[in-house]
């Protein structure tokens, strides 16, 4: 619908608060707030790229979390153990 609020992921992998500014049968047209006009863009209506306005805070609330309850070393810990748990799992040792 002409005027709806979305996020859109930009080509910088950014969520950018955007609004629809033309409708078409397979695709819309969007403009990102703040941004020139030569940025509006036409996107699929089924892009994973398009979210309901408002998803861009959500993942900086998540984000927020993580950083508030974040132990030094854990991400290292964490991402090497989930390898290791990959291997003896694809290996049948586990």
């Amino acid at each position: 619908m002409v005027g709806q609020r979305l996020c859109v992921r930009d080509n910088r992998d950014q969520w950018l608060e955007s609004r629809v500014i033309e409708v078409e049968q397979t695709r819309v047209k969007i403009h990102y707030y703040r941004w020139s006009s030569k940025y509006d863009e036409y996107i699929d209506k089924t892009s994973d790229r398009i979210k309901p306005y408002g998803y861009d805070k959500k993942i900086l609330n998540k984000k927020e979390i993580v950083k508030k309850w974040r132990v030094p070393g854990m991400a290292y810990w964490l991402t090497h153990s989930l390898a290791l748990i990959h291997l003896l799992v694809r290996d049948d040792i586990l």
